[in-house]
């Protein structure tokens, strides 16, 4: 389920999304969860979308044995392949996305 972080800046919201991040390996203890966590727009990887999602799914690859040399170098083939990607999530080792600064 998706939850939503908006505020002024400088409110605390980086503060709450990575305490959450943290606290989910205990929340998740019985499972084994996979954490994807970007704080946007702090390098050039971070700012773009493609060089971006290009490496959500070398993490998303790597995390759940998959190759690498699959994951297209273009925007649209590679949302594409992110959304196969997340096939591969189980109940046993859940993916979770702590993404900050959506808006950068």
């Amino acid at each position: 389920t998706p939850i939503l972080l908006h505020g002024a800046g400088g409110c605390g919201k980086t503060s709450l999304l990575s305490m959450c991040a943290a606290k989910s390996l205990e929340w998740l203890a019985h499972v084994k969860p996979i954490l994807c966590i970007r704080f946007v727009g702090t390098s050039p990887e971070s700012t773009a979308l493609t060089p971006l999602l290009t490496s959500i799914c070398h993490q998303i690859s790597y995390n759940y044995m998959l190759p690498f040399e699959d994951i297209p170098h273009d925007l649209v083939p590679l949302t594409a392949h992110l959304k196969e990607l997340l096939n591969n999530v189980t109940p046993q080792m859940p993916l979770l996305f702590f993404l900050d600064s959506v808006d950068q």
